[in-house]
């Protein structure tokens, strides 16, 4: 409901359900003197509001999608351990996603939400708790602003599994492209849209790499790089097309 001197400024995707437009003296006056409703709600209405949203970003889709991979590291990280993430279309889904059980274990940048985030701050966690596992999620497009300090967590002997999601393109730029109608520019991450990706290499600056296309090769690399001495790249391989229909704009 909106109640204001001119009409709501909204996107598109924003329905307004109730609008006044008026001098805002005389609507708060009218307001106030109204008999208040009743407000009764089911004692079970939050909880199936919760599952049916939590539903919804868990769409089925044909191919290794980033939600399935968010809820395989949920699965393998102690409930004690530190998640990092970077900025992007996956920023949305892991906010919505993750279940904390600690304090202090989900550290997400807001405000301006720069991208290159994710790793530096994976390993500024384990500096600080060297005793706690970490993993680090970011994109590929996050991955190659930051991808260098691996070398610093390798130098450092941090175990920290990073977990790329490579969908092959700037994702939150694409949807938000293709929602307003643009055409969809400079958010390939590839030579092509229908590029085929060219595998995972050995290693990134020393430190072992690994591909993944599915939540079990994923899970056991996971488990594998969380035992490790030092950093660990994962490349999960997903589609990412999911996203048009839970990322928020």
């Amino acid at each position: 409901m909106s109640v204001d001197i001119e009409p709501a400024d909204t996107g598109g995707k924003v329905k307004v359900a109730h609008e006044v437009v008026g001098n805002l003296d005389a609507s708060l006056e009218r307001m106030a003197g109204l008999t208040p409703g009743r407000h009764e709600w089911p004692s079970d209405a939050a909880l199936r509001q919760k599952e049916k949203f939590q539903r919804s970003l868990r769409p089925s889709t044909p191919r290794f999608s980033p939600h399935q991979a968010i809820d395989v590291v949920r699965a393998v990280l102690p409930r004690e351990g530190i998640l990092t993430f970077d900025v992007g279309a996956h920023t949305h889904q892991i906010a919505s996603q993750w279940t904390a059980h600690a304090p202090r274990t989900f550290l997400i940048t807001n405000g301006w939400s720069s991208m290159g985030f994710g790793i530096p701050a994976g390993i500024a966690a384990k500096l600080a708790r060297p005793e706690v596992p970490a993993v680090t999620v970011v994109g590929d497009g996050c991955f190659q602003m930051t991808c260098g300090e691996v070398a610093t967590a390798k130098r450092l002997g941090i175990a920290l599994p990073i977990v790329v999601l490579n969908d092959q393109w700037l994702s939150l730029i694409q949807v938000k492209q293709e929602r307003r109608s643009f055409e969809v520019y400079g958010t390939s991450l590839e030579r092509g849209k229908a590029a085929v990706p060219a595998g995972t290499p050995d290693h990134y600056f020393g430190v072992p790499a690994v591909g993944v296309e599915g939540p079990e090769e994923l899970e056991r690399a996971l488990r594998k790089a969380l035992q490790a001495s030092g950093p660990t790249v994962i490349e999960a391989r997903v589609d990412a097309g999911h996203y048009m229909e839970t990322v928020y704009d």
